[in-house]
C-alpha cells in the first residue's frame, strides 16, 4: 500500500479496515485528522479502529498479504484496460463490416 498522502482520503482508510489493514487504516485517519482536527466523523473512525486494534488477535497478521489492495487495484485496472480494447476492437470490425459488407 502506497504511503502517499495523496490517496489518504475517508474511503481508502475504511476500505483498509474492511480488508483488514487496521494499522493501515488508522494511520491515514489520523493523518486525515491532523487536517482537519474538528471533524468528528473521522475521530469516530479512528477511534473504532483503534478500538478493534486493541481487540485480542485483531492486531495481529490477518494471513492477507500485504500487498493484496495493490494487486486488486492493479488487477481492475489491468481490466479496464482489456474491456477498452475489446470495445475499441468491436468497433473498428463493426465499421469495417459496414464498408465491406463481404468481410467476415
Amino acid at each position: 500500500m502506497t504511503n502517499n498522502p495523496l490517496f489518504y482520503t475517508p474511503s481508502v482508510a475504511r476500505l483498509c479496515a474492511q480488508q483488514g489493514y487496521l494499522e493501515k487504516s488508522a494511520e491515514i485517519y489520523a493523518f486525515l485528522l491532523d487536517q482537519d482536527p474538528e471533524n468528528r466523523d473521522l475521530r469516530q473512525a479512528l477511534d473504532d479502529v483503534n478500538a478493534r486494534l486493541s481487540q485480542p488477535d485483531q492486531s495481529k497478521d490477518t494471513g492477507i498479504p500485504e500487498n493484496r489492495l495493490e494487486a486488486l487495484v492493479g488487477t481492475w485496472v489491468s481490466l479496464l484496460v482489456e474491456n477498452n480494447l475489446r470495445q475499441k476492437f468491436e468497433n473498428l470490425r463493426d465499421s469495417v463490416k459496414r464498408f465491406n459488407p463481404d468481410a467476415s
